[in-house]
Formats: structure tokens, C-alpha cells, sequence
């Protein structure tokens, strides 16, 4: 593949890519399977919130953690990468 591609949530959008709680786990597992330069990331500092108000957050097969949603973003923007906030 010629590029790379993350999906990096963030607050409230770590229930999308918890094992407990996202409606699309099969999708999401099956586009990681299919599309190798295709990656899904949670922001560290809401999963420390998350699971500092007592919620247990498994997440999906696969999902990398960084350290923050902001941290990532700025890093892959000095790398020449796109961003884009949906």
C-alpha cells in the first residue's frame, strides 16, 4: 500500500472501538483485517478518564493507544500527513 490511514478517537468516540460497547466491532475488525495500512488508535488521556470514573475499557483486537488524540494529530501533521475531524 502507498500510504497509511488512522482512525484516532477520542472521548466519547472510544465506544466505537471498545470490545463492550461498539455496535460495529465485526466491521471494524474486518476492515483491519482487509486493509493492512489501515489503523484504529484511542486517545490515551480519555481512556485514562474513562477509566478513572470506574469503567473498565476493553478495547477491540488491534487498537493502538497513544498518548493523546492532540500529541498524534500534531506529530502525523509535522510528518506531512492529512487530517481530517469528522
Amino acid at each position: 500500500p502507498g500510504f497509511q490511514m488512522e482512525v484516532l478517537a477520542n472521548s466519547d468516540g472510544l465506544n466505537f472501538l471498545r470490545a463492550d460497547t461498539s455496535p460495529y466491532a465485526k466491521q471494524i475488525e474486518a476492515l483491519m483485517k482487509k486493509y493492512p495500512n489501515l489503523h484504529f488508535m484511542v486517545c490515551g488521556t480519555s481512556l485514562k478518564n474513562l477509566e478513572e470514573s470506574g469503567q473498565k475499557a476493553a478495547l477491540l483486537p488491534n487498537v493502538r493507544v497513544t498518548s493523546s488524540a492532540v500529541e498524534q494529530v500534531a506529530q502525523r501533521i509535522r510528518e506531512g500527513w492529512s487530517y481530517s475531524a469528522i
